[in-house]
């Protein structure tokens, strides 16, 4: 790639808030085609965007009052926000998006990233992470993990599926339409694990919506403490709406 054709972080985290025009668009996913350094920094700010969502999921939205608009990146702004948490991630390189740059940190500083992330994470151990209520993936989900299963028969491969926000309705016996799927997956398989989002149940139940989670998932955890505890592990994370072929 020439440096003409290069597309920085900003413009790529505008691509992700779907801010950019039809042109910019288009050479944003020209350069994805063709340059895998692209390519991998668009997976890595999407990844990180997707660990902020669930990270605040369970915080109140803010009041908004009248004020005096003040300088820098704001949702109006065109830049987005993608942007400025890419910003944070690259300037202090810890808390949530600490994962995002700790490989890049450590090489700079010489000192360890608060956060460290296996480089070359295991293929054999996946975090599946969905947060959607949509059956169709709710059903790639699944098909996901019968590949997987099929393909990774050595000892110690482990696939686990963490839901929030709306991907809680797959693990609800009131809402989930493969309810039986998933129950016949876990009693056939002991590396298959299902977990609810512990935030996204206590939001529901905030909202007076009584959730009831199909028997033996995990309750217990929070999805953004356990996903970043699997990245630490060396696990590789999987979103369902974006799905790579294993």
């Amino acid at each position: 790639m020439s440096n003409s054709d290069y597309i920085d972080d900003l413009m790529l985290a505008s691509f992700v808030d779907g801010q950019l025009d039809k042109a910019n668009c288009d050479s944003v996913l020209t350069a994805v085609e063709k340059d895998p350094d692209t390519r991998e920094r668009l997976y890595q700010l999407r990844r990180a965007k997707d660990l902020i969502k669930i990270g605040f999921e369970h915080l109140e939205a803010p009041v908004h009052t009248r004020s005096t608009p003040k300088q820098g990146f704001s949702v109006g702004s065109g830049v987005g926000i993608a942007a400025s948490l890419l910003v944070l991630a690259l300037g202090f390189g810890s808390g949530v998006l600490g994962y995002y740059c700790s490989e890049r940190l450590a090489d700079d500083s010489g000192n360890p990233p608060a956060l460290a992330i296996t480089p070359h994470p295991h293929k054999d151990r996946v975090v599946l992470h969905i947060s959607e209520s949509d059956p169709k993936q709710f059903d790639a989900a699944l098909n996901y993990i019968e590949d997987f299963l099929d393909k990774n028969r050595t000892d110690g491969s482990q696939i686990e599926v963490i839901a929030n926000s709306g991907g809680l309705d797959l693990m609800r016996t009131d809402t989930s339409p493969v309810k039986q799927r998933v129950v016949a997956m876990m009693r056939k398989h002991d590396n298959v694990h299902f977990i609810a989002c512990a935030n996204g149940l206590r939001n529901l139940h905030k909202r007076g919506i009584d959730a009831p989670i199909i028997q033996d998932i995990d309750t217990d955890k929070t999805a953004i403490d356990h996903i970043i505890g699997r990245l630490h592990a060396g696990w590789t994370y999987v979103k369902v709406d974006n799905l790579p072929e294993i």
